[in-house]
């Protein structure tokens, strides 16, 4: 990620790229962040199924 940041900060605002650069360094970040999005996932596939059950 480092290494891309002069590129991106071209598009987007670089304080937050390398902040979350500096997040992605521990892999217990990684592990959570994992982790949240497969709980959002499950929340969106439980809406779904009762959007089609109702029906």
């Amino acid at each position: 990620m480092i290494f891309f940041g002069p590129i991106v900060s071209a598009f987007i605002k670089a304080d937050g790229y390398y902040r979350a650069a500096e997040l992605f360094e521990e892999p217990k970040n990684i592990e959570l962040l994992i982790s949240r999005l497969e709980q959002l996932e499950e929340k969106q596939k439980n809406k779904q199924t009762e959007k089609h059950s109702e029906r």
